[in-house]
């Protein structure tokens, strides 16, 4: 898989822990990627990903329970 790719779909995902944008934006951008079969297939679980974990990280869900 070429390196240039793989960054890409890092970068979405670094900018989308960061909060400079959205979840769904998130997803749009990783679904756009002009990407070929096995490419697409890591872009999609990656967008699969962002779109199921929780909206709250665990050590902050955890602590407030105490």
């Amino acid at each position: 898989m070429p390196t240039n790719i793989v960054m890409e779909i890092i970068q979405v995902t670094q900018d989308l822990i960061a909060n400079k944008i959205t979840r769904e934006m998130a997803v749009i951008k990783l679904f756009k990627l002009d990407l070929a079969t096995n490419e697409y297939k890591l872009a999609k679980a990656v967008a699969e990903l962002a779109r199921k974990l929780p909206r709250v990280s665990l050590a902050e869900e955890s602590n407030e329970m105490v």
